[in-house]
């Protein structure tokens, strides 16, 4: 080889190193934010415990479990889940990312759920009638995640379900019919399920502590007769029941006038979920020997009130 080619030859290979030398170094990986989740259960004001109603307040509060579902670009990014209510963290990757949190829901809804759209196919049909779904709760948030930035993220928890709470059923009918002893409650033209946007499709969701009774007569009505205890409702200890959101539920009372069992409907109207609604009835007249679809008004006249069901929970995150 001449000398000019060995010269050459030996340029190019320096060229080179320098070249490699010059390559830029690689990328460091985005920063992975951290999440830091701090849940706090409320379900009742200060002061609302009643000592005659303490056990249903508790069973109320009571968190079995809690699952968050974090979505990035549709797909699933990370899932946690634990019992009660503790503390915990977790590191998330930055984007926009959507949140689905849940708490007493079972987990086999969950079975096989990889996308947010597979999720509301999931949740769709959730009508099973236990004594979890009845305080079932959820809440979804979107929040763009941000490295170096304060991403925080509030998570309300708020009731899948209605509560309707009987706090009272007066009697004005003569004492010559005979003397007039409330039975039972039940719900009657109820939504089966709740979809995602808290809009309903037919079953009930019941007082979880109360007593199963059979009728034919309440069976035909679509629904159980339900008693509670041997003591009347009242505003210290209300007969509860619960419900999918709906606008034609309706409120059945049984009773016995003498030796005559009687019915009487009541239409709650337009039933919203996370709501609590406090029925008081007085009875005017006979009720029907069925329960009545098209209710007649004239016999039994209630005083509805609806209030805010106080936040299940309320779930501070800072990302």
């Amino acid at each position: 080889m001449k000398q000019t080619d060995i010269l050459i030859f030996a340029a190019c290979l320096a060229l080179a190193a320098c070249n490699k030398s010059l390559a830029p170094a690689a990328m460091p990986e985005p920063e992975t934010p951290s999440a830091d989740v701090n849940l706090n259960i409320v379900t009742e004001g200060a002061g609302a415990t009643r000592s005659a109603d303490t056990a249903h307040l508790d069973f109320e509060r009571y968190v079995n479990d809690f699952d968050l579902k974090v979505f990035r670009g549709g797909f699933i990014n990370h899932t946690y889940s634990q019992s009660g209510t503790s503390p915990f963290s977790l590191k998330l990757l930055a984007g926009n990312l959507s949140f689905h949190a849940f708490a007493n829901v079972p987990d086999s809804i969950f079975e096989g759920v990889s996308t947010e759209s597979a999720l509301d196919d999931a949740l769709l049909p959730f009508s099973q009638a236990n004594s979890t779904t009845a305080l079932a709760m959820c809440c979804t948030v979107s929040k763009a995640v941000m490295p170096g930035q304060d991403n925080s993220v509030s998570l309300e928890l708020e009731r899948m379900v209605s509560r309707i709470s009987l706090q009272g059923v007066q009697s004005a009918l003569p004492e010559v019919l005979g003397t007039f002893t409330l039975q039972s409650a039940y719900l009657a033209d109820i939504p089966s399920h709740c979809h995602m946007d808290m809009t309903a499709d037919n079953s009930q969701l019941l007082n979880p502590i109360a007593t199963p009774l059979t009728s034919a007569s309440a069976s035909a009505a679509g629904g159980l007769t339900w008693q509670s205890s041997a003591t009347a409702p009242s505003v210290s200890a209300p007969w509860r029941l619960y419900c999918y959101p709906g606008n034609q539920v309706k409120l059945i009372l049984v009773a016995k006038v003498g030796s005559t069992t009687t019915y009487y409907t009541i239409p709650m109207g337009n039933l919203l979920h996370n709501k609590s609604y406090s029925v008081n009835a007085l009875i005017t007249n006979m009720g029907t020997s069925t329960p009545d679809p098209d209710p007649v008004s004239h016999n039994v006249s209630a005083s509805i009130s609806v209030a805010d069901w106080v936040q299940g929970a309320e779930i501070n995150e800072t990302i």
